[in-house]
């Protein structure tokens, strides 16, 4: 993804075979210095130069944090997003929507998902479908019972 004037990337692909599909840029409404992007993130399934267009692969959406709104962090590459079951509407890719609404103390979100290979010209199963998770909940720290330990960024009081 490249930024304003074409020249200061804000999010790479870091590995072989992938692009960044539709970036889904867009300020947290709930905190004034957080954005989000919600690429899908497309991953090539055929052998490298085995079509004369790469078309076949899959997309899953993953999240990237900023606080300027320019520089954006993916904390690690697993789905945000995650693919379905085999024979499932997002079985094969997922697009995120723009926008999230609060109900309370949740967070929804909403993604158009597909049953087929990108490469497909068969039709298949897709869905728009909803998502939800807690508010502020999008990235956490989790341990066994035998305990864990992480550390975060100095915090200061105000």
């Amino acid at each position: 993804m490249v930024g304003h004037g074409g020249s200061t990337p804000v999010l790479r692909c870091d590995r072989p075979n992938e692009d960044i599909y539709t970036p889904n840029v867009q300020q947290y409404p709930w905190a004034d210095d957080a954005y989000f992007a919600f690429p899908s993130i497309f991953r090539h399934t055929a052998p490298p130069g085995s079509e004369p267009i790469p078309m076949a692969g899959v997309l899953e959406v993953q999240c990237a944090v900023s606080r300027d709104g320019i520089s954006f962090d993916r904390m690690d590459r697993s789905a945000y997003i995650p693919r379905g079951l085999p024979h499932e509407s997002d079985s094969h890719n997922a697009y995120m929507g723009l926008g999230m609404l609060r109900k309370g103390h949740e967070i929804y979100q909403y993604y158009a998902g597909g049953g087929t290979d990108h490469a497909s010209s068969k039709p298949g199963p897709s869905a728009l479908i909803r998502t939800v998770q807690r508010l502020d909940g999008f990235v956490s720290a989790g341990a066994t019972t035998a305990g864990g330990e992480f550390t975060t960024p100095l915090l200061k009081t105000t």
